[in-house]
């Protein structure tokens, strides 16, 4: 994601990472986290479709296929699922928070100049 992020996508994130506090980690709200995840998903899509040019997207298919592919295995206890949860509503915020700030496309930029 070579291109900074709009005023108003940092807006939406920023509310993102603010719903994720009020939901919590119980396993009653992981349907709306989830729903956050994708849209967050569908924002990113619109920087590139191609993971390795856009890193926001590329950040968010990592903790898709670790942490929250993780959340559908099988336990033995409701407490172990959403500690489960709660390992991947971390690694979603701390995606939030570095695209928010740029992170990424700083990154990337830094790249190019030394390529």
């Amino acid at each position: 994601m070579v291109r900074p992020l709009s005023p108003q996508h940092k807006q939406t994130l920023a509310e993102m990472k603010l719903q994720l506090t009020q939901l919590g980690n119980r396993e009653a709200a992981f349907i709306n986290v989830e729903l956050l995840f994708f849209k967050a998903l569908t924002l990113s899509r619109e920087y590139g479709e191609d993971p390795d040019t856009n890193s926001f997207l590329k950040a968010l298919k990592q903790v898709q296929s670790s942490e929250h592919a993780a959340t559908f295995g099988p336990f033995q206890k409701a407490k172990q699922r959403e500690i489960t949860i709660r390992k991947f509503m971390g690694a979603f915020r701390n995606v939030l928070v570095k695209c928010s700030k740029d992170l990424y496309v700083r990154k990337e930029m830094a790249y190019l100049q030394n390529a």
